[in-house]
């Protein structure tokens, strides 16, 4: 029979908790002497990772909840989630699930506690900007709430997390004299790169909406583009200038698929992958903004819907209609998309005759 014990391995140089390891004789006995890691956590939660363990080494069957394996978990989450959010977000949580349990290895699902996500978090934070630390906890968060609400856990280790002061930083866009350079440069770009990046300035669809363009999405006489696969789910429309409709129009001859997918005579095979649209429009991208003496950011296309939002925002656009052309919120807008320095406020009220000055 099986007999396994616990030990907490010894490595300071790892800082924060040290972490526990289950070790046990494979065969029982006199066999050689085997271990696994099972991540910090107390010593209770490290006892019942024991006996869980030690049964199921033995053939025994654990509790129905607190036996519920963290792979299973994730399988079942994802599966729920899948009919529920746009294929954006469930990729989204599941690349956070697979981060999480990287770096806490959780064996169970109920030996996820609160020490363990303290210490993700604080990971986390050490590793990336606070503001996507905070994305991914709300995305675990998520996750584990369903647990709760499934009956698989008694209530959400990531409750009541405390984070102190938030630090605002301004989102990173292009000015008024960058975009004009961008925009400038992409003349000398292939059509379907020309277009595809002149629209994503303008007015910042992202890339898989700019995938799913089609003929039948644009309205030529109305100067319109319809965006259907928008991460909201509700379809939306953008402007449509003269510049893009006339490449638009150039691109859109003989072509009954997607209309940004690459030039006519050898269009892309699909939207993702690694040859695919979305790929080579933001490595395109990328190299436009090098070539230009600009931060080339990992995700350019994302720099150009907060250079859309801010400089409609310059142009005096209302929160709401710029809102509405972007697909997201005014709040969601005004944190992460508005890119305006504070001076540029200053100014703008010491311009405006509205205002009225501070002379006595």
């Amino acid at each position: 029979m099986f007999i396994v014990r616990k030990v907490r391995r010894s490595d300071r140089a790892r800082g924060g908790a040290a972490p526990w390891l289950l070790r046990w004789r494979d065969p029982p006995g006199d066999g050689p002497l085997r271990q696994r890691q099972i991540g910090p956590m107390s010593e209770r939660s490290a006892e019942r990772h024991r006996q869980l363990w030690q049964c199921e080494l033995n053939g025994f069957r654990a509790d129905a909840h607190d036996g519920l394996t963290w792979r299973d978990f994730v399988r079942r989450v994802l599966a729920s989630k899948a009919a529920r959010l746009a294929p954006a977000s469930v990729a989204m949580l599941r690349q956070e699930l697979a981060r999480f349990g990287a770096a806490a290895r959780p064996r169970l699902l109920g030996h996820i506690s609160r020490p363990m996500i303290d210490a993700y978090q604080g990971r986390r934070i050490r590793a990336t900007s606070e503001a996507t630390a905070r994305k991914n906890i709300r995305t675990l968060r998520s996750a584990l709430a369903w647990a709760v609400r499934m009956g698989y856990l008694q209530e959400n280790p990531c409750d009541g997390l405390e984070w102190g002061r938030p630090v605002r930083r301004l989102p990173t866009a292009l000015g008024l004299a960058a975009t004009r350079r961008f925009l400038a440069a992409l003349e000398n770009e292939p059509t379907w790169l020309w277009a595809s990046l002149r629209i994503a300035t303008r007015w910042g669809p992202r890339t898989g909406e700019l995938a799913a363009i089609r003929r039948a999405d644009v309205d030529f006489r109305e100067r319109l583009i319809t965006l259907r696969a928008t991460k909201t789910g509700r379809e939306r429309c953008i402007p449509l200038d003269e510049t893009s409709a006339g490449l638009l129009q150039e691109l859109s001859h003989g072509r009954p698929g997607p209309l940004l997918w690459g030039p006519r005579e050898a269009p892309f095979v699909s939207a993702d992958g690694k040859a695919g649209y979305r790929k080579q429009l933001v490595r395109a991208a990328r190299r436009i903004l090098s070539d230009l003496g600009e931060r080339a950011p990992l995700q350019p296309i994302q720099m150009l819907r907060r250079t859309a939002e801010t400089n409609l925002r310059r142009r005096g656009v209302d929160r709401y209609t710029v809102a509405q052309i972007l697909g997201h919120s005014t709040r969601v807008g005004d944190a992460w998309y508005d890119a305006r320095d504070p001076r540029e406020f200053a100014r703008s009220l010491e311009e405006s005759p509205a205002a009225g000055g501070n002379d006595e």
